[in-house]
């Protein structure tokens, strides 16, 4: 009889993998897998739960409130958006980015748009963490990082107008909230909107931070996924759009995974309350890696940003459209700054980071494919080819410049919708990475 668990258990986080835990006696599994003791939640099915708490467990079960229908904030994939921008082909093999363009991507995206761009050594002491104007949120040694982000983000945010105790600030994907928190530090009685998808464990971090700094404005959290969140609703059901002063909204943000940005972006075209209006919006960006072809907010820039008109779509007078090989392919390259060191070494298969130069390193234009490849719209034998001559200095240079590429389409969506838009590095890359700040508003003289 084994002495651990071999029950096999999957989670989002983790690959199916087994149980572990000590068995009982007399039982080759552990007290929680025993048949009967564990049943599935009244709740959500997805999890189970003892059978004797059930009762207990239904009232604070996490699932309780994710359903927001019903509520006056849902309106089904409102902020989703449309893959009609991207090209695919009909005909061919779509081989996606040209040797060409993986040649010239660092240098296209290093000339542009120079005044939408804030270079990290114009970054102030603030930005640095050095400064002791803002006070820390966390004040613990292993939160030290989130700290120098909080109080480089307020810097920038209040140096665009942005933080003015009359505003109202939606945090999306906020976490325990602390951008709000650091907020509320700030402006005590300002009103902050928190949007999440989880809220159990996340609500009480973010009322004990706000109670240990003394904040007292208001703080409503809403459990609801970004992509079926309608603002005006909102504001009717937290009795905020009846106020006949109305209100100026911020959009806020510190490291809003994939395609969560875009959807932050998109409320920018819902329709508000008639008195109120967007002031503007402030967004630590990341995992460019999990970016949505169809939700992406700049597929109609990337074109014209990387000099790519199609002769094909130019016969039948359509606008450039950037291929869905092209797209992916460039979306696995933001990652090349990121994993692994800070040269660019990133996980791809060793075919794909192996050199030419190497007699024993089997190069991807000769490795043998397997199914899943033949079906994968990235990892064409030119784009393998491409990658194995490249360095790992060379990558770290194309994966900055493919981060770059997603920002600055990003940045010209803004605006669109706004007066003034500028991607900022509002840290240093020591501190994290992921060092890009979108801030955009309506610019102080529409105030």
């Amino acid at each position: 009889m084994p002495s651990l668990c071999t029950v096999i258990q999957t989670s989002d986080r983790r690959k199916a993998h087994p149980c572990g835990l000590p068995c009982v006696e007399g039982h080759d599994t552990c007290q929680f897998h025993i048949p009967g003791v564990m049943v599935p939640c009244p709740i959500d099915p997805n999890h189970t739960v003892r059978a004797d708490r059930v009762a207990a467990h239904v009232k604070k079960c996490p699932s309780k409130d994710k359903s927001a229908i019903g509520h006056a904030y849902f309106t089904l994939d409102i902020n989703k958006g449309s893959d009609s921008e991207v090209f695919v082909p009909e005909k061919g093999i779509d081989e996606g980015i040209s040797p060409s363009l993986m040649a010239q991507l660092p240098s296209l995206m290093e000339n542009t748009s120079p005044d939408g761009w804030m270079d990290a050594s114009t970054v102030t002491e603030a930005a640095d963490g050095t400064s002791n104007d803002y006070a820390p949120v966390f004040a613990v040694r292993k939160k030290q990082k989130h700290d120098v982000q909080l109080s480089a983000m307020l810097q920038q945010i209040e140096g665009a107008g942005l933080l003015d105790p009359s505003f109202t600030y939606l945090e999306v994907g906020c976490g325990r909230g602390a951008l709000s928190v650091a907020i509320q530090m700030r402006l005590p009685e300002a009103t902050c909107i928190l949007v999440d998808t989880r809220v159990a464990g996340y609500q009480r971090g973010t009322v004990a931070l706000a109670k240990k700094h003394g904040c007292v404005g208001a703080l409503h959290r809403l459990q609801i996924d970004l992509k079926d969140f309608n603002i005006a609703g909102a504001l009717e059901e937290l009795s905020l759009a009846s106020d006949e002063k109305g209100g100026r909204l911020v959009i806020i943000g510190k490291h809003v995974c994939g395609a969560g940005t875009d959807f932050a972006l998109r409320m920018l075209e819902q329709s508000l309350p008639s008195n109120w209006s967007f002031a503007g919006v402030a967004i630590a960006q990341c995992c460019h890696s999990r970016l949505s072809v169809q939700d992406y907010v700049g597929n109609k820039y990337l074109p014209l940003l990387l000099d790519l008109p199609d002769q094909e779509q130019q016969k039948q007078k359509q606008p450039p459209r950037l291929s869905l090989a092209c797209w992916k392919q460039l979306q696995k390259m933001s990652s090349w700054c990121l994993a692994g060191s800070t040269l660019g070494h990133h996980r791809e298969s060793s075919a794909a980071v192996a050199t030419v130069s190497d007699p024993k390193a089997v190069t991807a234009a000769t490795a043998p494919r397997t199914p899943q490849q033949d079906h994968d719209p990235i990892l064409t034998p030119s784009y393998l080819q491409l990658c194995a001559a490249l360095t790992p200095a060379e990558k770290y240079a194309r994966g900055i410049a493919a981060q770059k590429l997603w920002d600055e389409g990003r940045r010209r969506f803004c605006l669109q919708h706004l007066t003034q838009a500028q991607c900022i590095y509002y840290t240093s890359p020591e501190v994290t990475p992921e060092n890009v700040l979108l801030l955009a508003s309506v610019g102080r003289s529409a105030d």
